[in-house]
């Protein structure tokens, strides 16, 4: 990134071309190669995170249907507002550990803002694919990929649940309940079954819970449906613990890739 460039008639702060910006995304993310890197690129466009100051209009003829991102040394690229929001504010706000910010103020106010930014990041699908990157790079992309399997399910399972109590004797219903099990222990052998590759850390009262509960689940309809309640609120309380888990991950490092 460059401390200065002039383009035209003016003088810009910390700007980089096209092909800088390709380049980063090879060597220090988990892009595979260019054409992914400049799809990367192209969402942090999209979703208002960097800028063009200067567009390579060869660039532009040569691919009319694919402009959002240009590859190349003579365009040139700089943080918008939003995205030096999501540098300053991971730097400037302190976010270093959730143990850390306790310990350090005993107050909680690091954990709030811990959990206050890592909403943010959830809630922002740019910042969503940021946040992947690094959680894959320090080894914790599961806790994302649990996140969002339980925000999913629970919806599905809303969806099922509501069908049933609308027209109970239908079979496309129950069809739908019997997907929901399905996505249901998809999660549950994934992630949290006891001696699963990937088994995320979570309370051990709660792990025994979901056990006893997932052996239930398979049975006749209507119980079927009473423990999809059940294994609902315990997904939650897991999800719950995994978005406190992952708040207490070095927020503050996330902005070493927009940077």
């Amino acid at each position: 990134m460059a401390a200065e460039r002039r383009v035209g008639d003016k003088t810009f702060k910390d700007t980089f071309t096209g092909k800088d910006a390709t380049d980063w995304l090879v060597d220090y993310c988990t892009t595979i190669d260019t054409t992914e890197a400049i799809d990367v690129a192209s969402r942090f466009v999209e979703y208002d995170l960097i800028e063009f100051i200067q567009q390579d209009k060869s660039h532009m003829e040569q691919h009319p249907g694919n402009n959002l991102f240009q590859p190349t040394k003579s365009a040139i690229y700089q943080l918008t507002a939003k995205g030096k929001d999501l540098v300053n504010g991971a730097s400037s706000s302190g976010l270093t550990s959730v143990s850390e910010g306790v310990s350090a103020s005993g107050s909680g106010i690091t954990r709030d803002s811990n959990t206050q930014w890592l909403g943010k990041i959830l809630n922002d699908a740019a910042l969503r694919l940021l946040f992947r990157e690094y959680l894959w790079d320090t080894g914790h992309e599961d806790y994302l990929s649990f996140y969002l399997d339980v925000d999913e399910f629970v919806r599905n399972c809303g969806q099922a649940i509501g069908a049933v109590q609308k027209n109970p004797s239908t079979v496309a219903s129950m069809d739908g309940i019997k997907e929901v099990v399905a996505q249901a222990y998809r999660i549950y052998n994934a992630l949290l079954v006891p001696g699963s590759p990937c088994t995320l850390n979570i309370d051990h009262q709660l792990r025994k819970n979901l056990a006893t509960r997932m052996t239930k689940v398979v049975g006749q309809d209507a119980a079927m449906i009473d423990t999809l309640h059940e294994v609902t609120a315990l997904f939650q309380e897991a999800q719950n613990a995994v978005f406190s888990l992952m708040a207490s991950v070095r927020l503050h490092s996330l902005a070493f890739y927009v940077s």
